[in-house]
């Protein structure tokens, strides 16, 4: 324990207390951070009381007996009591006995997750104490898994129940244990067989073979998951072996160090208050002012120490909470509430939105008959945040055809990702929108491999893919089961500001989701393959594929880590035009390789021979700019601080890809701010060390490269003070044109040497621009380099949010010019001049880069987001893009650049076209 004077530690900045096998504070606390523990300590000084709360978790496939054994345990241990109390009066025999009339006995199949208490008696230092269980029945359908997720915890006890008459794989019990591992992978584990009294048991050769089968799956299950504590066979009818699972569920809780371990009194009195408090509310939600008020008017608690109390009680399964410090974050205080939310939609009791997965708002009076009507909005908003439903928008041209009611919100639709049907001819889904890849076809892939796929995963990718996308209301396939014309806008973190991406869906299943640009030029593929435990991500085209597949290996890198679990390998596509068999190879390897300052990698396949590897260059696998975001993507994503799993961990791990429709509930503790500050720096550092390979540092001295311009411009005076603009701009675009840039396929795609790249930079550091390197690729890398390290942007921060809004006028666009300083503009009309003279047509037949391409390898050089949200980075690349696209377009096409009456010449291309023609002004 530590000590209780802790809390005096003002001053201290670190605690590590990993590997510590400590009772007091709980765990639970201490990954909430120094304060929160400081807290801890300080209300548990001034008093304390043993806790002694867990919950029981009753898991597994349906039909299998869950919530029998949940009667029955409730029905043996009132048994038990009144045995204990044979000699008390006749009256409280009486008592005991209704007790045993009013428990249910016939048993309904579960809904959604039942949620009840349960008490044992155990013996704690020689002194008898009474546990209390919060026991979770979870709903065996697989319906209901994508909302399990949210509820496993792992201060339980797992019952995981299958049914013994069946071989254990019917009752997924590997899926379960695999599940129960990724989210509480201490938490002990016991595998119930029920239906024991079978009459094939009663004889000889069915005892025989229960215990061949038992001794099967022992040897199957006990060396892989560690936390499996015992097994077990019983019947739920009649009660055999049930008082056995009992006793070792007791001495589970005995050997338990969390059990017993002091809590503040006021935390536990906080506990009662809500029990008693919440039966008052309907719903029982509180936003967090009228929480606070209501806990405070009962008991004096600080901020912080309330803080703390409600996080852990989370943590517990007491209540749901969100957002701390927040005046948008709201306490759930029934947990058996939401969960009734989530089963009103997600459930097996009705068939609305089970078709096609669409549910339309007209039919949530009904589902929701049993809550008042001013709550469907909020209700609707709740289930949007957990990506249960995404709701979908809709155009003037369905409204008009459909009858509309006065209340706007019933005149909705929403996608339910996990009611979404199976593909029943995915052959044809195939053949309508993914046909055999042709020669002149881009097409790259990634697959994402795992040990453990849980089955919500692609739901919830499906989920946060369809908020970055529209569906086509051109398409007349028949195929999805997405209505044509629902469109479904993406929104930026801050959930006020939308934009659409122009992705259109056209196909959307339970393992399969198309989507496409509007005119169907790119195409992406997102599928998952249940046998390999795989989802693969597949993009054709050019346009959709740097930003696609970022935005996925966000999307899926997040899940797995900070809410799922689970970890994941991921390979890239040999594509099928390079190689027929489609191999595979690890991306740490091409990372590895990049790192190294190679540009290809050699793969063996089932065509070389004679031990000749087939050489494959890293552009035809992957995006130069995606392989990069590889590297630099993990250090976008804010740390989650390693918790339960709890529905408070989704909220803060996906909060930034949900849509509120209300109010977006985001707000940043004065921590978060510090990390995002961190992040920032770090981010920074990384575009500095992971593009060149971390090789040699920055010369001493004068140098050219992480600084900002005006440094530059006073920098290059030493050795010419009459140059009005950057000396490297002219070394780099003449030596490009020199080496044919405007001739070499994959120009500004491909990269260069970064070894010699890091050297280069070193050189031109000093001033020395002697550059002698015949590697057209490691010249094209430089220059991005040199761009992206500026210090501050090309482009001014203060002019970016202007930038992306004047994307639809020409006249917009070229006035942001105008506002630039002096310096600046000369830089940015020098280089568009000179990416003018790469996108000509007639040099785009040599380089296949044509005016997207290059303007969306310039905009992260050129422009520079002020947020370091990975959302909103990924949302604004594409607008980023367009504006440097326009400039591209639209800049007058001139040899010189005439401004304050000084000419100065641009860079100029050996090769005449009818597209470059001199201009003055």
């Amino acid at each position: 324990e530590l000590p209780l004077t802790f809390h005096c530690l003002n001053k201290l900045i670190k605690l590590d207390l990993h590997g510590n096998k400590m009772r007091v504070p709980p765990k639970e606390t201490i990954k909430q951070g120094i304060e929160q523990t400081r807290t801890f300590m300080r209300s548990l000084q001034q008093g304390s009381v043993q806790y002694f709360r867990m919950r029981l978790m009753l898991v597994g496939q349906e039909n299998v007996g869950k919530t029998s054994l949940k009667r029955q345990l409730e029905r043996t241990l009132a048994v038990n009591k009144i045995s204990e109390n044979k000699t008390d009066t006749k009256s409280t025999n009486n008592n005991n006995n209704n007790t045993l009339k009013n428990l249910p006995t016939q048993i309904l199949s579960t809904d959604g997750i039942d949620i009840s208490r349960l008490e044992i008696e155990a013996v704690f230092n020689g002194q008898p104490k009474t546990v209390t269980f919060t026991t979770w029945d979870f709903a065996g359908q697989e319906v209901y898994y994508t909302t399990h997720q949210f509820f496993l915890s792992k201060r339980s006890i797992y019952l995981l129940v299958w049914d013994l008459r069946y071989d254990e794989s019917s009752s997924k019990v590997e899926y379960w244990l695999d599940s129960i591992s990724a989210r509480a992978p201490n938490a002990p584990v016991i595998i119930v067989g029920t239906h024991l009294d079978d009459s094939k048991y009663s004889t000889s050769t069915g005892a025989a073979e229960l215990k061949q089968n038992m001794d099967k799956i022992v040897a199957k299950y006990s060396t892989r998951f560690a936390n499996i504590v015992d097994f077990a066979v019983l019947s739920c009818n009649d009660g055999t072996n049930v008082p056995q699972l009992i006793e070792l569920i007791r001495e589970i809780v005995q050997q338990d160090k969390s059990i017993g371990q002091n809590f503040p009194t006021a935390y536990v009195k906080l506990e009662d208050t809500i029990l008693q408090e919440r039966k008052k509310f309907n719903p029982p939600i509180l936003e967090w002012n009228d929480y606070k008020q209501l806990v405070t008017s009962l008991y004096p608690f600080e901020d912080n120490e309330l803080i703390a109390a409600t996080q852990l009680l989370h943590e517990l399964g007491v209540i749901v909470f969100h957002n701390i410090l927040s005046e948008d974050s709201f306490v759930i205080l029934d947990p058996q509430w939401i969960a009734d939310v989530f089963a009103s939609i997600v459930t097996t009791k009705h068939n609305f939105g089970k078709n096609d997965g669409i549910l339309l708002h007209s039919f949530l009076p009904q589902i929701w008959k049993s809550y008042d009507p001013k709550l469907h909005k909020p209700l609707l908003s709740l289930l949007q945040r957990f990506e249960v439903m995404v709701e979908l928008e809709q155009t003037q041209e369905q409204l008009q055809k459909m009858n509309l009611v006065s209340n706007p919100l019933y005149n909705g639709k929403s996608l339910v990702p996990c009611l979404v049907p199976d593909c029943t001819d995915l052959p044809k889904l195939i053949t309508q929108f993914w046909p055999p890849l042709n020669a002149s076809t881009i097409e790259f892939g990634v697959r994402y491999k795992f040990d453990f796929i849980p089955h919500s995963l692609f739901t919830h990718i499906a989920a946060r893919l369809c908020k970055f996308a529209r569906s086509n209301s051109n398409s007349n396939s028949n195929i999805s089961p997405l209505s044509s014309s629902s469109i479904i806008s993406a929104a930026t973190n801050n959930g006020i500001q939308s934009c659409s991406l122009g992705w259109h869906i056209l196909a959307i299943y339970r393992n399969q989701m198309l989507f496409s640009t509007a005119d169907k030029q790119d195409t992406c593929f997102v599928s998952r393959l249940i046998q390999e435990s795989a989802i693969d991500v597949r993009v054709r085209g050019q346009k959709l594929a740097n930003l696609v597949i970022r935005i996925v290996n966000d999307i899926i890198k997040e899940l797995s880590k900070t809410w799922f679990k689970i970890s994941v390998q991921i390979f890239l596509q040999i594509p099928e035009n390079i190689n027929p068999q489609s191999a595979f190879i690890a991306l740490d390897k091409v990372v590895e390789a990049n790192l190294r300052g190679e540009s290809t990698i050699s793969i063996m396949t089932k065509d070389s021979s004679d031990g000749d590897n087939q050489i494959i260059n890293f552009g035809s696998i992957i995006p130069d700019i995606a392989l990069a975001e590889f590297g630099e993507i993990e250090a976008l994503n804010p740390p989650i601080t390693p918790s339960n799993g709890t529905i408070n961990d989704w909220s803060n791990s996906s909060g930034r890809w949900l849509q509120n429709v209300e109010q977006r509930i985001a707000i940043r503790t004065e921590q978060k701010e510090k990390r995002k500050e961190k992040q920032k720096e770090r981010r920074r550092t990384l575009k500095r060390t992971n593009t060149v390979a971390k090789v040699s540092s920055i010369a001493k001295g004068p140098k050219l490269f992480g600084i900002s311009l005006e440094e530059i411009m006073e920098n290059q005076r030493l050795i010419d003070s009459t140059k009005q603009y950057p000396i490297i701009l002219d070394v780099l675009t003449k030596l490009l044109f020199n080496l044919s840039a405007e001739r070499t396929e994959g120009i500004f795609r491909i990269p260069g040497h970064a070894l010699t790249i890091g050297q280069l930079r070193d050189q031109l550091n000093k001033l020395d621009f002697n550059i002698n390197c015949s590697d057209v690729h490691t010249i094209a890398g430089l220059l991005k380099l040199w761009l992206r390290e500026l210090s501050e942007p090309v482009i001014c921060a203060e002019l970016y949010e202007e930038c992306l809004q004047s994307t639809n006028s020409t006249e917009a666009t070229l006035s942001v010019l105008n506002k630039l300083p002096r310096l600046n503009r000369i830089v940015i009309e020098f280089v568009v001049r000179f990416l003018q003279q790469i996108v000509t047509p007639e040099n785009e037949q040599f380089t296949k880069m044509g005016v997207d391409n290059i303007a969306m390898v310039f905009a992260p050089g050129l422009l520079r987001s002020p947020n370091s949200d990975p959302m909103i980075l990924m949302i604004n690349s594409e607008r980023e893009k367009e504006f440097i696209r326009q400039l591209i377009l639209n800049l007058p096409n001139g040899a010189t650049i005439i401004l304050d009456g000084i000419s100065i010449a641009t860079p100029r291309s050996n090769i005449t076209t009818t597209s470059t023609t001199e201009t003055t002004n």
